[in-house]
């Protein structure tokens, strides 16, 4: 059986591209939250991660945590893609800890869409 639905991109719903300063010794600095409209699955197909030493990323997707981000994922212009993609229906969340003796910018890109419960079945 082939389904077919129409995916709107995440750049409708919200800036995809987010930067935050996390202060030296943070834990738990929230750098991205977002509920996902009722009546829709989001879709996260590709990430990247700007990895430092010292920074931490923990993502969140309907309360299931993925193992956390220690390293580089991706690159801005080119994110990591997932096959398949990781599906949520409620909300994201992504934080930080910084356990460097430095202040550093943490930068994620989110790349995905969400779709029309309707449009599945």
């Amino acid at each position: 059986m082939i389904v077919s639905y129409t995916p709107i991109p995440f750049e409708q719903f919200f800036n995809p591209h987010v930067g935050v300063k996390v202060n030296s010794g943070t834990k738990g600095k929230v750098i991205f939250e977002w509920k996902v409209p009722k009546g829709y699955y989001a879709f996260l197909k590709g990430m990247t991660i700007q990895y430092y030493s010292g920074l931490r990323y923990i993502v969140e997707l309907d309360g299931e945590k993925l193992p956390p981000f220690e390293r580089q994922v991706g690159e801005i212009k080119e994110p990591y893609h997932y096959d398949p993609p990781y599906v949520f229906e409620h909300w994201i969340k992504i934080y930080v800890d910084n356990t460097s003796d430095k202040d550093l910018y943490a930068e994620i890109l989110l790349e995905g869409f969400l779709v029309d419960k309707n449009e599945l079945g």
